[in-house]
Order: C-alpha cells, then structure tokens, then sequence
C-alpha cells in the first residue's frame, strides 16, 4: 500500500512539474510573440521618423551652396529662410525652420545650424523641434569630407533624439547625393523607454537633386543595417535591422513607399516589413515567426501618429486637432498647451498631449 502511495505521489509529481514546463514554454511563446510584436511597432515609429530627420540634413547639406548666397538677402526672414512663402517646400505654411551659417566669409560654412524652434510641421504631419547641426570636417569635392550631426534640444513628434551623426561623401560622389552613414543615436520614447541605434547605410537621393530648393520632388533610397537596443525598466532588448530590399521615401511621404526589412535576433529572422510597391500611403505587410502575411495600417502602430492622424501621442506646439480613436497616455511637458483629453503630466497646461500606450486620448496641441 505504502509502495503504491509512493508510486502515485510520484506520478503527481511528474504530472505537475510536466504543466509547469508546459506553462513554462507557453508562458516563454508568449513572451517571444509580444516582444517580436513591440519590435515592429518600435521599428515602424522610430525607423520612418529618423528617415524624415536624416532626409532633412541631406536637403540641408545639397542646398548649403545656393544657401550661402541667400544668407545676404533674398528668401531671409527673421534670421533664416522664409520657407513658409515658398511653397515647394515640404513644410506647413507658415512654419518653417530657419538656418543660419557659421565660418569666415567667402569660405565653405564650418557648420550650419537648422533650428525648428518648439516645433515646425512638416506637411506628412510630423513635427520637429529644437535643433540640428552640421559641422563640416575636411575640403568640399575632396576625399575625407566629412559631415558630423550634432542633435540640441532636437526630437521628432515625441520621441527625443541625442547622439551622433557621421556622413562621409568621396569625391566621386560629392554631386551625385549618394551618403555613406554611420549613426551612434539615443532616442527617448514617449514612455520613458529609450532606444539606443548603431547603424551603417548609404542614403541615395534617386530623384529631385538637381531641383535645389524643390522638395516636392525627392525622392531618397536607403540601404544597409542598423542595430538597437532597447531599454525599458532596465531590462535590454537587441535586434537587428536589414534592409533586404531598398526602402524608397518620397519626401511627401510619412511612411517608406517600397522596400523590405528584416528584424531578427541572435541570428534568427523574427519578422519581415513589406512597405508595398511604391504607394504614399499608409499600408505595409508583415510576417511574423513564420506565420502567414499580414496587412497592417502604420498609421494605427505609430506611436507618434498622432501628428498624422489626429491622435494618441499629440505635442503641445502641434497645430492640428484630435479626431481620431487611437489611445494615449499625456506625458506634456510645462511649456505645452493642448487641446486633447489624453492626461498630461510633468506640470502641463493642457489636457492633451498624449503620448504613448494607456489611458486618455490625447489629441494635438
């Protein structure tokens, strides 16, 4: 009876720690698929954002020339180009961001400083601030030359961005708008996370170059990889980006029109991105784990899309009002005013905004 007993036990003992490892693993599945998921929204926010922030120094850097010999008169206002009367550019009327140039007269500009002040919309809907500048290392047309990007105060709808930039261009293409990049950049998510990115791409402006201060035509491809680490209450993630197709941006566009991305870890492909054939919209396909495609909206898996579609992660300086249905949570600042419900924090005037995942839904300042 005894032997029996122990035989039972025994057999219990095994049933339960047998569901414990398969709780275990279901418990470590589900981990995986939500962590792979937060990847692709991460990548989405902050990959298609640093795009339109890299585009702006590569315009900046093709137009120092002409630029230059603006800075006396002409198109100035205020201490720096009056965008907002020129409607070839990308930005909102009336915003604009100004420039101002610094090094000894009648010599290549030592740096350029572009200054977006609290907060200058571009027309796909983002909103950039504070400023970004370009320190000019070596001679122009010659090999060595070097641009380093420097970020002060700088973010892009709600996510601020610190670190280094490095453009390298040989002589070989000085004129033909083709940027080798190394990036060593920190950027803060609207949720305190932040996401540390070391990347190695070449920047190619495919189309608009010869247009000078035309935006309305350019059109950039972007090729390499870049690898991130994310932190979120001290707890590291590392992934990999690939681009195994060449992503094409529109400078009209908020989002990547065409190309494929690869995000993997340790190794192992977690996910692919299909930004489409060439459409400006907000569509692309991702596949997961080996699971069959899926078609998902960027738009409602941005977690700044509020600048675009009127919700979630609103900012103070933005002019444009709430209407949509995604949720955010307000992380304002004191200088911010907003017109959203989302709920606003760190002293905030404004109710709105909203800024990542959670409660409220916080429109645009």
């Amino acid at each position: 009876m005894k032997t029996l007993f122990r035989i039972i036990v025994v057999a219990l003992s095994v049933f339960v720690v047998s569901c414990q490892k398969d709780q275990d693993l279901f418990s470590q599945a589900e981990e995986l698929e939500e962590k792979s998921a937060q990847i692709v929204v991460n990548e989405i926010s902050v990959d298609n954002a640093v795009a339109d922030m890299n585009y702006e120094s590569d315009f900046f850097i093709g137009a120092e020339g002409m630029m230059t010999g603006m800075q006396g008169g002409g198109m100035m206002h205020g201490g720096g180009m009056n965008w907002g009367s020129n409607n070839s550019m990308h930005y909102m009327t009336g915003q604009h961001p100004e420039y101002r140039m610094h090094g000894n007269q009648g010599q290549y500009p030592d740096s350029l400083v572009m200054n977006y002040g609290m907060g200058t919309q571009l027309n796909n809907g983002r909103v950039m601030s504070g400023s970004m500048i370009i320190h000019t290392l070596g001679e122009p047309n010659g090999e060595g030359f070097t641009r380093k990007i420097t970020y002060d105060g700088f973010s892009v709808d709600s996510m601020s961005i610190s670190g280094m930039t490095t453009i390298h261009i040989s002589g070989d293409h000085q004129n033909e708008g083709v940027h080798s990049v190394t990036g060593d950049i920190m950027i803060t998510m609207p949720d305190g996370s932040t996401i540390h990115r070391e990347s190695e791409i070449v920047r190619e402006w495919i189309e608009g170059a010869e247009t000078n201060l035309d935006q309305t035509d350019d059109v950039m491809q972007v090729t390499g990889h870049v690898t991130n680490t994310i932190t979120e209450n001290g707890t590291e993630t590392i992934y990999r980006k690939d681009i195994v197709e060449p992503l094409i941006k529109p400078s009209g566009c908020r989002y990547f029109s065409q190309g494929v991305i690869e995000l993997s870890q340790g190794g192992n492909v977690i996910a692919t991105l299909d930004y489409g054939n060439g459409d400006c919209d907000d569509v692309a396909v991702v596949a997961k784990n080996g699971e069959d495609p899926v078609e998902i909206i960027l738009s409602e898996n941005d977690h700044c899309a509020a600048n675009y579609r009127g919700t979630g992660m609103g900012m103070g300086h933005s002019n444009q009002q709430g209407t949509g249905n995604e949720t955010g949570t307000g992380h304002g600042t004191s200088s911010e005013n907003g017109h959203g419900t989302g709920m606003g924090q760190g002293g905030s005037n404004g109710s709105g905004m909203g800024q990542g995942h959670g409660n409220g839904h916080g429109g645009n300042g």
